[in-house]
């Protein structure tokens, strides 16, 4: 009686956080301003849900061949699901947000399970889960429509939580689902190889001596299938293929400075150590990742005296490595490796006997919940999506309604997708004439911004056809551009 009024209760609390993340989050979808990436999925799964085509016509792909008419930059899953949803709900920017939303929570429950049937105690499990729910990166990610990283890094620990789930069970099928999970991650985005490392390494620990080459070949299965599904995908446009996925792959380049681009750009930037008007008093939640790095000391010290946590541990390594050595610093990849920094800090707080040290970290962990709950309240308060929103009423006064606009992308959730262009180049490769160009520092800083080596005449077009354009208006974040004569 007391074991299930006991579970009653953990359920209760679990429940509550799940609230308090889906309360969170859904406050950032309607005040989160929009941006390019979730905007060019965004446009991919529009055009797969009304037009039968996977592409993105709303930009200029000069040097990526046909993404206007077929993504493979990316994985295809996501923006199937995103198209499948689309058909079901409609489209608008909030529609479209909450896929993320729904995935964000997905990856919570299974990260729970994985960890209640790895055996971990209750009470470091529910305060993992409540870390992950405020943690202002995840909630963040979970109301963006770049959807791809979130429902990956829940595919993922989906993956895991089959595994462990089933394992005693029916080992054969543990390995299938799992796979299968895993699978469907990759094909959503590349970030899952560092989530297959660690599922590999978690069967090696705990079932080494059950893997035979039946059950190998069981769990090959899924990438077979996956992979010839994937194959059948990019033959259809190969060469497409090779210079979109390649061309996106040749950012990701590792260079002999990965080491500090990983501290600068994933975390001192993130947890506003340096960037643009960086505020003193936002250096506080530089207190995050020092928690995250002493955690994953304190525990790896501690390794021998506690035998659950050794996997966990042994895992968070494996994404931590793999994501040093991975070329691209996005700060959203985050959303892998946060449940797992937040186990560790979980751990070395329940397991800290000194009691003195113990309401130390105690005292920093609360700084920590209390830290990432403001940034979430500072993003409510500053609400960028209204003054998008402001503008777009605006511009839409000023700017005829048969005008094709050379603007941002995102401008494409208020104006329609038929209407908008992002051509950084000006029509130097497109040919076409733009009456107006709607800018902001994020737009001009692209134009400017360009490998101009790589095409003569290209810069001097830029500078000659800008000098055409007069600004007639300016708003809380755009600028319209009027052509002289035009």
């Amino acid at each position: 009686m007391k074991y299930l009024q006991q579970k009653s209760c953990e359920k209760i609390i679990l429940v509550s956080f799940l609230i308090v993340f889906i309360v969170m989050t859904s406050g950032l979808i309607f005040v989160q301003k929009p941006w390019e990436d979730e905007s060019m999925f965004a446009s991919a799964s529009y055009h797969l849900a009304k037009d039968d085509f996977m592409g993105i016509p709303e930009f200029e792909w000069y040097d990526w061949k046909n993404a206007d008419k077929v993504v493979y930059f990316m994985p295809p899953l996501s923006m199937l699901v995103s198209s499948i949803w689309i058909k079901i709900s409609g489209f608008d920017l909030f529609r479209y947000r909450s896929i993320s939303l729904l995935w964000g929570l997905i990856g919570i429950i299974a990260f729970y399970y994985f960890l209640k049937f790895l055996k971990i105690p209750s009470k470091i499990v529910l305060l993992t889960i409540a870390l992950i729910c405020i943690d202002f990166i995840y909630t963040r990610r979970s109301a963006c429509g770049r959807n791809c990283d979130i429902i990956s890094a829940s595919l993922v620990f989906l993956s895991y939580a089959v595994y462990v789930s089933l394992r005693e069970k029916n080992f054969k099928l543990s390995l299938f689902l799992s796979n299968t999970f895993m699978m469907l991650s990759g094909l959503t985005h590349p970030n899952a190889l560092i989530g297959f490392l660690g599922l590999v390494y978690l069967i090696l620990y705990l079932d080494k001596k059950r893997v035979t080459l039946n059950n190998i070949f069981v769990s090959i299965i899924p990438y077979l299938v996956g992979g010839i599904c994937y194959g059948v995908f990019i033959l259809k446009d190969f060469d497409s293929f090779k210079a979109q996925f390649l061309g996106n792959a040749k950012q990701s380049m590792i260079g002999l400075d990965f080491i500090i681009k990983e501290i600068e750009h994933r975390y001192l930037f993130m947890y506003g150590g340096i960037g643009r008007n960086v505020l003193i008093y936002t250096r506080i939640l530089l207190l995050i990742p020092v928690m995250y790095l002493i955690a994953l000391v304190y525990n790896g010290l501690k390794i021998k005296e506690n035998d659950s946590l050794r996997p966990l541990f042994f895992l968070t390594l494996i994404y931590l490595i793999s994501s040093v050595f991975y070329g691209k610093k996005t700060p959203g990849y985050l959303v892998y490796i946060i449940p797992f920094y937040s186990l560790n800090v979980t751990n070395m707080f329940f397991t800290i006997k000194n009691k003195n040290i113990k309401i130390l970290v105690g005292g920093l962990v609360s700084i920590m919940i209390f830290s990432s709950i403001c940034v979430n309240i500072f993003r409510y308060k500053r609400n960028e999506y209204k003054k998008y929103l402001e503008d777009c009423t605006k511009i839409k006064k000023l700017i005829p309604e048969n005008e094709i606009i050379n603007g941002r992308i995102e401008l494409g959730f208020c104006f329609g997708w038929n209407r908008i262009i992002e051509d950084r180049t000006i029509g130097f490769f497109s040919k076409k004439e733009y009456r107006y160009l709607i800018g902001d520092d994020a737009f001009n800083e692209n134009i400017i911004s360009q490998d101009f080596s790589k095409y003569e005449g290209l810069q001097q077009h830029i500078l000659d056809v800008l000098k055409k354009y007069k600004p007639i208006w300016q708003g809380n974040i755009y600028k319209i551009y009027k052509k002289e004569n035009g």
